[in-house]
């Protein structure tokens, strides 16, 4: 018996020991630093999308929305990115909207929900005038993701403050 478990023993370190480098980097990495990651939260929103290494079921909706606040910083309507369901709905807002002059606003992204094939990213905009907080409804058709409702004022936003993902 004894001879058993010996011998299962030196198969385990063998078995331990044939790890690549790159393995054994971050078993040491995780050895010598067992704290838990944490996501960084916003107190109302809660935790934030992390755009370093965002999750790739809801990954594609964030650059939408990152193209739509990049338009309407340039005073466009980003029409291409609308649900056509209900694009004549969000062209006549954002038209509404970008009509006295461009927003532009930093973005902060909530950590999105999915359900199927929809997301909601919960939004916090802001800028020197002020901020608002609202989300963005997203659906998955035909292979990309294309807005579906538009729940965020934006119209006490304005201002020359860079927009950005985050």
């Amino acid at each position: 018996m004894k001879a058993g478990l010996t011998a299962a023993l030196i198969l385990c370190a063998v078995m331990l020991s044939a790890q690549s480098p790159r393995e054994e980097m971050w078993l040491g990495f995780l050895e010598w630093n067992p704290g838990m990651p944490r996501i960084p939260e916003d107190e109302t929103m809660g935790l934030l999308a992390d755009r370093r290494s965002p999750d790739a079921s809801w990954a594609g909706a964030l650059r939408v929305c990152d193209e739509v606040f990049a338009a309407i910083a340039a005073g466009q309507v980003p029409d291409d990115k609308f649900l056509p369901t209900t694009k004549v709905s969000l062209v006549k807002d954002f038209t509404a909207l970008l009509d006295s002059s461009p927003v532009s606003a930093s973005i902060r992204y909530g950590r999105p929900d999915r359900e199927g094939s929809r997301v909601s990213v919960p939004i916090r905009a802001s800028a020197e005038s002020g901020f608002s907080y609202g989300r963005i409804y997203l659906v998955f058709r035909d292979g990309e993701w294309l807005i579906e409702q538009w729940a965020l004022d934006l119209s006490e936003l304005s201002g020359d403050t860079e927009s950005q993902g985050g």
